[in-house]
């Protein structure tokens, strides 16, 4: 298998492994000249959860937890000194 082989994974998403989007597929367009450079897949609302539920899974409950306290304060008093208030 090489990614090199765009049949594996052109016109598809990557979750747990190439597959079709639930939304279709799109044109990747070169914006300069205007030709299609190839096609990729569009994710549902379905996917986009089983994703979550993977990295979920993947990373543990904790770590989410853990990380978003973590940087919530010091996001917080980033954005409070940028705005000059306390």
């Amino acid at each position: 298998m090489s990614l090199l082989d765009a049949s594996l994974w052109e016109g598809k998403i990557y979750l747990n492994g190439w597959r079709p989007g639930g939304c279709g597929t799109a044109d990747a367009v070169e914006p300069a000249t205007g030709a299609t450079l190839g096609r990729y897949g569009l994710a549902s609302v379905e996917d986009v959860r089983e994703a979550v539920t993977a990295a979920a899974a993947a990373h543990g409950s904790s770590l989410f937890a853990t990380c978003g306290r973590a940087v919530a304060g010091p996001l917080r008093r980033w954005t409070r000194s940028a705005r000059g208030t306390r």
